[in-house]
């Protein structure tokens, strides 16, 4: 995968590698299955520019927005495959009963 698969991609806090998580926002035309598809992300934790359980806000495919948690799903001696992880269900909460 390529680094430039987000149109933007812009740190909101000054997270230092190894301690509190980072948070970020970013832009893409790709869809959901795309984004939470293992290894979509791996360049930029190759590269350093995310860590695990950093926070990423996403506008994405059909002008839809979430929040998404950086994992790593890889077994312990596998190499990193990080997956998005959608943390915020954009489904409506169900009514009460009447």
């Amino acid at each position: 995968m390529s680094l430039f698969l987000f149109e933007t991609f812009t740190p909101l806090n000054g997270g230092l590698l190894g301690s509190a998580p980072a948070i970020f926002a970013a832009s893409t035309t790709d869809d959901e299955a795309a984004l939470t598809k293992p290894g979509y992300i791996n360049d930029l934790y190759e590269r350093k520019q995310v860590k695990e359980l950093d926070w990423i806000f996403i506008n994405y495919a059909n002008k839809q927005s979430n929040l998404f948690l950086v994992k790593n799903i890889a077994k312990e001696k596998d190499p990193p495959s990080i997956q998005l992880v959608k943390m915020i269900d954009s489904k409506p909460p169900t009514p009460p009963p009447h």
